[in-house]
């Protein structure tokens, strides 16, 4: 039986440093699923590298990808659904088809990719659902992007609690501001300007990070002291006056 591990979003950003850091765990392929694979830059893995042009809000190319694991019949060592999208503005401002194609990409993609895979894992099986500090809290002008998020978190713990007794792991990881292209095409489109990051962190470190968290079976990773406040934050204010702080770093461009 072939060992494998699934990446989605696998061509830039934290899923490319999934790729990365996954490299190592004796894999005989990983499936790299994303778009854009022409213009990635090119990488030194000792694991195969299947790279996979696939739209995962696609319905035929999802089913096509369902009918190549129903063939290959591997075992699937590590699940990592990294794909997402983002966009921030109002409602006004972000067109409907784009509100719902985020829906579409990070939640209902995810769902799918998630059921999908089970069947092929087995004890000491890992997934990981790459979510968003936003997922703790309620985001305006960020509000789809958010609700997806909290989404990913709250499927995530309750699958957790599902597989729990086949031995597969599920992490969530959360992380704040990061350096990626989905960071910097939604900063780009944004007509508000958002609020101050500070330094942002770094692909590499959250997914190095999450891998370790993994392996430790913790349900929730988030990365650096600030995000730790920040949740411990949203703990202990309403909603309301956690929104009201929040809308007022928003500023028109």
């Amino acid at each position: 039986m072939k060992n494998i591990i699934i990446v989605t979003g696998a061509s830039s950003g934290i899923g490319l440093e999934f790729v990365k850091q996954l490299d190592v765990f004796g894999a005989d392929e990983i499936w790299g699923i994303g778009l854009g694979w022409d213009n990635a830059r090119e990488i030194a893995l000792a694991t195969p590298l299947v790279k996979m042009e696939m739209d995962l809000t696609d319905e035929s190319q999802m089913e096509s990808f369902k009918q190549r694991l129903e063939e290959e019949n591997p075992h699937v060592m590590w699940l990592v659904n990294s794909a997402g999208f983002a966009r921030f503005g109002s409602h006004e401002e972000i067109p409907l088809d784009v509100s719902v194609n985020m829906i579409e990409l990070n939640v209902v993609a995810l769902v799918k990719m998630s059921e999908i895979c089970i069947p092929y894992m087995r004890e000491g099986s890992k997934i990981v659902q790459v979510a968003s500090m936003a997922g703790f809290q309620s985001t305006p002008y960020m509000n789809v992007y958010g609700a997806s998020k909290a989404f990913v978190l709250s499927y995530s713990r309750s699958l957790r609690a599902e597989l729990r007794s086949k031995k597969i792991g599920v992490t969530c990881l959360c992380p704040l501001w990061t350096q990626t292209p989905l960071m910097v095409n939604a900063k780009a489109q944004a007509k508000r300007a958002l609020p101050k990051t500070g330094k942002l962190l770094s692909a590499e470190r959250v997914a190095r990070v999450c891998v370790q968290k993994a392996q430790k079976d913790k349900e929730i990773c988030i990365v650096g002291a600030r995000s730790w406040w920040m949740r411990l934050g949203v703990k202990l204010f309403p909603h309301r006056t956690v929104m009201k702080a929040w809308l007022s770093s928003f500023k028109q461009k």
